[in-house]
């Protein structure tokens, strides 16, 4: 049987449940765009504010801004200590601005109920402000 390649213009003619894992392996390792939270290193703090800013906001617009935070605010506990005000003026111009507020109460919550580490468990992520099931997965 001859191997399956495509290139990795052609993947939108595919269909995901069409590939088998290797060939969406080889795609992802030779397209992906290279995101300071993919990384190694990246604490779970910094994955959880990138997924939270990337709701319905475009990467390039999402990055200069998670940087500030994840600066500003690299532990829950930072960020929770600081005042609403503060998270809703950081949020700058992403849009839809109850996401830093959900974020702020989220890291409130990560302190009081987790010990200020972001949970793993899909249950108690879905349980904090702003995170549904596709953010905790």
């Amino acid at each position: 049987m001859a191997s399956t390649r495509i290139a990795s213009t052609d993947l939108g003619q595919h269909t995901a449940a069409a590939l088998r894992p290797e060939v969406l392996l080889d795609w992802y390792a030779a397209t992906a765009r290279d995101l300071p939270w993919r990384g190694g290193g990246v604490s779970a703090w910094g994955v959880l504010v990138s997924e939270v800013m990337l709701q319905q906001t475009p990467v390039a617009r999402v990055l200069p801004v998670w940087q500030t935070w994840l600066t500003r605010w690299p532990e829950p506990a930072d960020l929770g200590a600081d005042t609403p005000a503060e998270a809703v003026r950081a949020w700058g111009k992403l849009g839809y601005p109850r996401r830093a507020l959900r974020l702020h109460a989220a890291a409130q919550q990560i302190v009081a109920r987790f010990d200020g580490e972001v949970p793993r468990g899909i249950e108690d992520l879905e349980s904090l402000p702003g995170v549904g099931a596709y953010s905790a997965r």
